[in-house]
């Protein structure tokens, strides 16, 4: 039922929502606002321990990873744009593995020049059609293993 959890979907209710729906109204009638970070949060505690494999992975094989992460990370937040869009460290460092797996990165990058890919890519990328990286990840399961 991971489709409950995508960032189009509410996943909070009110006592009052609750009754509502125990009494027999449907779901589509409360007017529900979206919890996109509520689901996001879900889904990372969800799937941790995969996440830190595929990380570690990751900064075995690249030197500057963790370096670039740590660019990002301030270059948002200085920006301000860690609490208004919601990105974290987290989230940029799945975005940088997804850009790994789809050739946009390659392991002999600085960071400065994974810092920069990234940033492009946050430019021009449009995130309403979402990404779901795990699938991309070539030999995910070896990785996983």
């Amino acid at each position: 039922k991971l489709n409950r959890l995508l960032p189009i979907k509410n996943n909070i209710r009110t006592v009052e929502e609750i009754k509502r729906l125990r009494n027999g109204e449907s779901i589509e009638n409360l007017n529900l606002q979206p919890t996109p970070r509520y689901n996001n949060r879900i889904l990372e505690e969800m799937y941790l321990i995969d996440h830190m494999k595929l990380r570690l992975y990751y900064v075995k094989k690249c030197s500057g990873l963790v370096d670039a992460i740590l660019l990002i990370k301030t270059w948002l937040r200085q920006r301000n744009l860690n609490l208004e869009y919601g990105f974290n460290c987290f989230l940029i460092a799945m975005l940088i593995i997804y850009l790994f797996s789809i050739n946009n990165l390659n392991y002999q990058m600085s960071s400065y020049q994974i810092f920069k890919v990234t940033l492009n890519f946050i430019r021009q990328y449009d995130f309403d059609q979402g990404i779901f990286i795990l699938s991309n990840i070539e030999g995910y399961k070896e990785i996983m293993a």
